[in-house]
C-alpha cells in the first residue's frame, strides 16, 4: 500500500513488503532510501497505489525517492476509484 493505508495488509493477511506500515510518516531520504531496499529485496508482486493521497498535507510527492522508484519499477494493471493495482514491469 503507498503511501498509506496500512489495514489493507491485515485483511488481505498479508505482510507487507517493507518494515513501514505508515510510509507517510517516514519521509526522510535516510528512511526513503531504506524502504527503496526493502522493496529491492522482497519484491512484491502488486503494489496497491493511491497517487491521488493526502493527510495533513502530505502526498506521494513526500516521499519522492519511493514514488519516482515505483514509477520507474511497476506499472498499472488495474484501476479503481483513485487506486492503481501495480506489477513489475
Amino acid at each position: 500500500m503507498f503511501p498509506q493505508t496500512p489495514e489493507i495488509y491485515f485483511l488481505s493477511d498479508r505482510m507487507n513488503a517493507t518494515s513501514f506500515d505508515t510510509p507517510v510518516a517516514f519521509y526522510t531520504p535516510e528512511y526513503q532510501k531504506q524502504m527503496i531496499m526493502e522493496l529491492e529485496k522482497n519484491k512484491p508482486k502488486l503494489i496497491v497505489y493511491n497517487p491521488k493521497f493526502v493527510l495533513a498535507g502530505l502526498t506521494v510527492e513526500n516521499l519522492s525517492d519511493v514514488n519516482q522508484f515505483i514509477q520507474k519499477n511497476y506499472k498499472t494493471i488495474e484501476t479503481f476509484g483513485d487506486n492503481q493495482i501495480l506489477k513489475p514491469k
